[in-house]
């Protein structure tokens, strides 16, 4: 059953100054991600996390927050979105943070970099708001149980 939403990236963190785990949702489109990085406030450079499993990203060295994160999606055209600062300074573990970014696919009216048409980072539109429709495929290298 698909999971139908109508909001920006959302990720739950865990870990500490000398590891990150993410947990990445409410995903545009197919809802895969291709590469995962991040740049924290001590460095320009970004730096890819590790897929863990299902929607979870890992980075193993010390992080200086606040940080900023870049998703590539799993499709044809490898969009790429940008958070500005999605966890801050102070962030807090396994607590909820919207990104205020998303995907644009065919047909769903948002400015993937923006959060929303207005590029004020609003998620507003003109028109009323549309769900995406996150689709649901089995998981790479998982051999499916079969019953006779």
């Amino acid at each position: 059953v698909p999971c139908v939403f109508s909001n920006n990236i959302r990720l739950t963190a865990t870990g500490s100054p000398f590891w990150l785990n993410l947990l990445i949702r409410q995903v545009a489109g197919p809802g895969d991600l291709s590469l995962v990085e991040v740049m924290d406030s001590n460095s320009p450079t970004w730096r890819p996390m590790r897929h863990d499993w299902g929607a979870n990203w890992v980075y193993d060295a010390f992080l200086q927050a606040p940080l900023k994160f870049r998703l590539t999606s799993l499709t044809d055209n490898q969009q790429v979105v940008t958070s500005p600062g999605c966890l801050p300074a102070g962030w807090i573990p396994a607590k909820d943070y919207d990104c205020n970014i998303q995907f644009q696919f065919a047909g769903d009216g948002m400015d993937g970099n923006h959060g929303g048409p207005h590029g004020d980072g609003s998620g507003l539109s003109d028109a009323a708001p549309r769900n995406r429709t996150k689709v649901t495929r089995p998981i790479r290298g998982v051999i499916p149980l079969q019953v006779p």
